[in-house]
């Protein structure tokens, strides 16, 4: 929290499968409620990733919404040409410039690992695009993962996988990681929709590394 209302912090959101901007609107709402002065809205550079164009133009046309953003507020988006194509290939041209002010990276992932076509090459160029153009250009800042996936065990085998790679990122969840949250879908208009949610917040330890 600190990082977001803090206005001298810069946050970096990378949003991996990241649809029509749902955890970026999910964020800003958050910090509009929460925030001390009324009306404040969030601040942040936002790297939004998706292979579908369809979810990409919605993200694009969201992240214009005057009542959630800052003006100030960066929105970067990118689509790879196929499941094979590197993670890193524009994404790494775009974070490098950051790397000396950022206080802290967020990796959001979710429901990125449920996504049938995920396979293990692509899982290991994710890896190597976090470990050689996040772990290793962001030395000063803090780098968070935020994972959210459905409770069924046969949508989180990628993730299990994943995690064996990245030993880096320790989780700072200390009790259970499912729970049922309720919240209020903007796009229908539905309220109080329920959701099983399997989740993990990780921050990068390199001590062992």
């Amino acid at each position: 929290e600190p990082y977001f209302f803090e206005s001298n912090k810069q946050v970096l959101f990378l949003d991996f499968g990241c649809g029509p901007l749902t955890s970026g609107i999910s964020v800003a709402r958050y910090f509009s409620e929460h925030s001390q002065g009324k009306n404040q809205k969030l601040k942040f550079r936002y790297i939004g990733i998706d292979k579908a164009e369809s979810m990409l133009r919605k993200a694009k046309e969201f992240s214009q919404f005057p009542k959630l953003f800052h003006e100030e507020s960066k929105f970067w988006f990118y689509q790879p040409n196929s499941v094979s194509s590197s993670f890193g290939e524009r994404p790494s041209s775009y974070i490098t410039n950051f790397a000396d002010d950022t206080s802290l990276v967020v990796l959001n992932f979710s429901y990125f690992f449920a996504s049938p076509s995920l396979n293990t090459r692509a899982i290991t160029q994710l890896v190597n695009f976090l470990k050689e153009s996040v772990f290793t250009k962001f030395l000063f800042s803090d780098i968070c993962l935020i994972f959210q996936n459905p409770q069924y065990s046969d949508l989180n085998t990628n993730w299990h996988e994943f995690c064996q790679q990245v030993t880096e990122l320790k989780s700072a969840i200390t009790g259970p990681i499912k729970t049922n949250f309720y919240y209020h879908d903007i796009l229908s208009g539905v309220q109080n929709r329920e959701t099983k949610l399997y989740y993990d917040i990780r921050f990068l330890d390199m001590g062992e590394n």
